[in-house]
Parts: C-alpha cells; sequence; structure tokens
C-alpha cells in the first residue's frame, strides 16, 4: 500500500470517528454525563490516534506529544465549557 492510499485511510477513520462523536454530542443535548463522556473521548481519540501515527511514521518525539497534549487539552475545555452552557 502506498503512502497517499495510507493516509487517506487513517484520516477517513478519525473523520468518521469525529462525525460520530459530535453527532452524538448533539443528539445527547439534556443527558450531562454523556456529554462530558463525549467532551472527553474526543480530544483522547485524537491524541491517542496522533501519537500512534507519528510513531508508526518514526517521527515521534517529545515536541510532537507536547503538541498534540496541548491541542487535545484546549479541544477539551472548548468542548466542556460548551457542554455546560
Amino acid at each position: 500500500m502506498n503512502s497517499k492510499t495510507k493516509h487517506i485511510i487513517e484520516f477517513s477513520f478519525i473523520s468518521i470517528y469525529f462525525g460520530m462523536i459530535m453527532y452524538f454530542f448533539t443528539y445527547f443535548t439534556g443527558n450531562y454525563e454523556s456529554k462530558i463522556i463525549f467532551s472527553l473521548s474526543l480530544p483522547l481519540f485524537y491524541f491517542l490516534w496522533s501519537v500512534l501515527h507519528h510513531y508508526f511514521e518514526d517521527r515521534l518525539n517529545r515536541h510532537v506529544i507536547l503538541e498534540y497534549l496541548s491541542i487535545s487539552v484546549f479541544v477539551f475545555i472548548i468542548l466542556f465549557t460548551a457542554s455546560t452552557i
């Protein structure tokens, strides 16, 4: 499998997951606990997927981990704040 096809499959997978989480996030509008779970699962999955992706590409280092961790924390704060309004 060439690199372009591999990346298309990987990014399609994460896009589908993001879409599913956002659908469930809006579907469970009245359930506070489920919104917290979905608010946490999206950035957690993003962080884990990114670290694994860079690990298999042999580009994983401390800076990459800190970058994706900071983005994940930022997204969690935004989603958590939006779910409590």
